[in-house]
């Protein structure tokens, strides 16, 4: 809102000239003095019946309150005072500018003024009429009010509207979509923001006044969603730079100014989404020459031959631009390639990648601008399969078209036929059938994913367009099991589980196998969708309510599953398990032991998903996450004491992304732990930067960072590299992480305590930790909630709340910092509290460690 200063700034302050204007004089101003002289003895009944008659206004009523009342009419008294008093000078300017100021933020009328005066005019003629000339000098300083008033409100509407356009202006231009204001009478482009500038390379001035063929690949196609009038249009492609093409989704509105029709025209980039569509599309891809490997695997006797038809399905199926099957020295043994090619030539160049992929048993990649290449050794099996030793016999060379298509998945899967090949080999060198090993998990004795596979096409092949359910089953938190126990626990505590699915389901599957780590699959050859997510939700409710007792520990699972349908949701194995493991994602967002049957809308957030992991990984990658720091201060002199470490994301593609938008993403994916890392060692080089100030930083640490237990060897790791003072590092875990994992949490707490640490809990008092639990940690601090802080002093309950944490945690010795303080009344009513620190936008928010630094001196 507009200041006090900024208005009398802007308002011609020279009174003498503002009275000449109006023709006021000193004989005018003299003749109201006197007048006033001679109301004295009525003056306050005057005054009485103009305050009721004020207080017959709604606009004015509903801005009081019983109490306000006596002020108010103070207030009014002293103004009109004033007034008749005649003295006109910088001091009645200026109060009249403030009271005119007050009320247009009350949103009371101007015309509201008009009518107050008249009616005051109406008191001195009922009880005095004086003579006219008297009355005249008033009306000149009535009147000379009313324009200070109306100068006050209409500069104050003008800067209103002046920040509004700024606000709109900053959205209009900094938005990450692209937009363009289109006149759809003429197709002619009147408007357009920078994102449009960045996109097409040319400036705002060149673009407005074209054509929108000037912009728009299909200028047929966008003319008629104009004519049309629709709202949204999926996949659209605007005119770059360097002659690029930039695939846009559209979302139009349509507005008439002056008889014109205009169309806001709202451009999102949809590259990466198209990307990802592909992704997924290459992975089912791939899927599909999986499946094609494993039968041909099965069936083939021949080495020779088999390689030439692996080699094919690669390129005609899989889409590679060339693929190739290499010996130990070198040589060519089957190849295909999209175009001729010598081959001889191709592998001559990448020999040394050969060696070093076959010497050192591993799988190499190299990429240049337009393609990539992936070279994986094929081991040959001697003696017990089981058990045996193993040589690198072949390798599989695969060139794809794009750098960008070799991701973890496609390399796991090339990986698993690499794996088929030696299964294959040893099968023909022993010359009989591994059927056991080819098609079934060795620690569960449960079908593996190839035969599942197998078993899928089977059934679709023989009935048709008959129904059955698709279902994975995920345990959740599979690898915490793996690393806080043993791998053997794990594989015993598979088996137990698989023969938990066997007893459930021991009429209801047609298959259960194990798909992966830490999945499974099953068939259900039943079409009612009810009936189906029963028996899934069953299985859920069964297995997360019982222990497992494995090596003497007990242990409890919690499972997320998905559904597909055939053929609703796919027609092939690949489709059918695409849906399913989407559907298990989602099911992931709700919590734990949660089912989700597929629907379109999924497969939309699923790619959503993929896509910003991805985003995430490359924003780790390109060093796009930065640390802000907001400062902590005592309460009782504003003194900097410490400043809070937050992790920002700034993506060239998406903007500032708020963290609750990516965290949980973070967490899901296992890439919190490299934030983690990141934010640790980032805020230990600021401790070191800032070792001869006298503040500490606090850094908050995620429930996954605690449950993997290696948070300890982290810290203490970069407290040795960077020579920092522990002293000077605060760690803030959340209450509910910590009764999450209390004993984990208690374990790893006491031993940063022992360095020199200090352990504050973060946003106490939304948890459910019980007393004892707070007595035994070793934390020096307490924050309270800002949901706790926001409405104090108003909310009585939220006072209580926050003395009775304060008075708790001075009880226990621990310092009490009060989170989000964004107003003097709250500092005062927490400073009366006794409350020790806080944070907050009243003091300052998050701001880069430059702008701290300025803060501090």
């Amino acid at each position: 809102m507009v200041f006090f200063e900024d208005i009398k700034n802007s308002i011609s302050c020279d009174l003498n000239s503002k009275l000449n204007f109006h023709k006021i004089s000193k004989e005018d101003l003299e003749k109201i003095r006197k007048f006033y002289s001679q109301i004295k003895d009525i003056k306050e009944e005057i005054f009485q019946n103009f305050f009721n008659y004020l207080l017959e206004f709604k606009e004015f009523k509903q801005h009081l309150s019983k109490k306000d009342i006596p002020l108010i009419k103070k207030k009014q008294k002293t103004y009109l005072e004033e007034l008749l008093q005649g003295n006109v000078n910088q001091t009645y300017l200026d109060n009249r500018i403030k009271l005119g100021l007050k009320h247009y933020k009350n949103n009371i009328s101007i015309f509201n003024f008009i009518a107050a005066y008249s009616k005051f005019v109406q008191e001195f003629f009922k009880y005095y009429p004086a003579d006219s000339e008297t009355y005249l000098s008033l009306f000149k300083l009535f009147f000379f009010d009313v324009s200070i008033f109306a100068q006050t409100y209409l500069i104050s509407e003008k800067k209103k509207r002046k920040k509004i356009e700024s606000k709109y202006l900053n959205l209009f231009h900094n938005i990450n979509d692209g937009i363009i204001v289109i006149n759809v009478d003429e197709f002619k482009i009147t408007d357009v923001n920078k994102k449009i500038e960045i996109w097409t390379g040319l400036n705002r001035e060149e673009l407005i006044g074209k054509d929108i063929s000037f912009v728009f690949l299909e200028e047929s196609k966008v003319k008629n969603l104009l004519k049309e009038k629709l709202e949204k249009y999926p996949v659209l492609y605007l005119k770059g730079k360097n002659n690029s093409l930039i695939p846009v989704e559209l979302s139009i509105s349509f507005t008439i100014e002056q008889g014109v029709l205009y169309a806001f025209t709202i451009a999102r980039n949809i590259q990466y989404k198209i990307e990802v569509e592909k992704q997924i599309e290459k992975l089912e891809k791939l899927y599909k020459v999986l499946s094609l490997t494993n039968k041909l695997i099965t069936k083939s006797k021949n080495k020779k031959i088999m390689f030439d038809e692996i080699v094919n399905i690669l390129v005609d199926t899989g889409k590679f631009k060339c693929a190739a099957i290499i010996d130990n020295n070198n040589k060519p043994i089957s190849y295909s390639c999209e175009e001729e090619t010598d081959i001889n030539k191709l592998l001559k160049e990448y020999t040394p990648y050969f060696e070093e992929a076959i010497s050192k048993s591993k799988t190499l990649r190299i990429s240049s601008d337009e393609e990539e290449k992936i070279f994986i050794p094929i081991q040959e099996h001697d003696g017990n399969f089981v058990e045996s030793k193993r040589k690198n016999a072949y390798l599989l060379f695969v060139v794809s078209e794009s750098i960008t298509f070799f991701r973890d998945e496609e390399i796991q899967l090339l990986n698993e036929i690499a794996e088929d090949l030696a299964f294959a080999l040893y099968s023909m060198k022993k010359n009989k059938k591994i059927k056991f090993l080819e098609f079934f998990d060795l620690s569960t004795k449960l079908p593996n994913r190839r035969y599942f596979f197998k078993y899928i096409q089977d059934i679709i092949d023989k009935k048709g367009k008959n129904h059955f359910a698709l279902v994975i089953i995920d345990i959740l938190n599979f690898k915490d099991i793996n690393e806080t126990v043993n791998f053997e626990a794990g594989d015993l505590l598979l088996k137990e589980f698989s023969n938990k699915l066997k007893e459930i389901l021991s009429s209801k599957a047609s298959i259960i196998a194990r798909i992966g780590g830490d999945e499974f699959g099953i068939i259900l050859e039943e079409k009612d969708k009810e009936k189906v997510f029963r028996i899934v939700k069953e299985i859920i409710s069964q297995i997360s309510n019982e222990s497992f007792s494995i090596k003497g520990k007990k242990i409890f699972l919690s499972l997320n599953a998905g559904i597909s349908f055939f053929p609703k949701d796919g027609r092939t194995p690949e489709e059918l398990l695409a849906a399913a493991e989407a559907a298990v994602e989602e099911a992931k967002k709700f919590g734990k032991n949660m089912c989700e049957v597929f629907n379109p809308s999924i497969r939309r957030d699923y790619l959503e998903q993929l896509e910003l992991e991805q985003d995430l990984k490359n924003a780790l990658l390109n060093n796009e996450f930065q640390l802000f720091y907001q400062p902590i201060f005592s309460i009782k002199d504003k003194k900097i004491i410490g400043a809070e470490a937050l992790v920002r994301w700034f993506s060239p593609k998406r903007g500032y992304v708020p963290p609750l938008y990516f965290i949980k993403t973070l967490e899901e994916s296992g890439l919190i732990y490299d934030l983690g890392a990141f934010v640790i060692e980032t805020a230990f080089r600021q401790i070191k930067k800032w070792e001869d100030k006298n503040i500490y930083i606090s850094i908050n640490i995620s429930p996954y960072q605690i449950k993997r237990g290696n948070l300890f060897d982290t810290i203490k790791e970069y407290i040795d590299l960077y020579n920092v003072n522990p002293e000077k590092i605060v760690i803030e875990i959340t209450e509910t992480a910590l009764m999450e994992n209390i004993d984990k949490a208690q374990e790893e707490l006491y031993r940063l305590k022992n360095l020199g640490i200090s352990i504050a809990i973060d946003d106490f008092g939304t948890g459910y930790s019980s007393l004892s639990y707070l007595r035994e940690l070793p934390f020096s601090s307490v924050k309270i909630d800002r949901s706790f802080i926001k409405d104090i002093p108003e909310n009585e309950s939220d006072i209580k709340i926050s003395k009775a944490i304060i008075n708790l945690a001075h009880s226990l010795d621990k310092t009490v910092i009060a989170e989000g303080i964004e107003t003097e009344r709250q500092l005062k009513t927490l400073k009366r509290l006794d409350c020790d620190y806080g944070q907050g936008y009243l003091f300052s928010k998050p701001v880069p460690d430059k702008e701290l630094e300025k803060l501090i001196k």
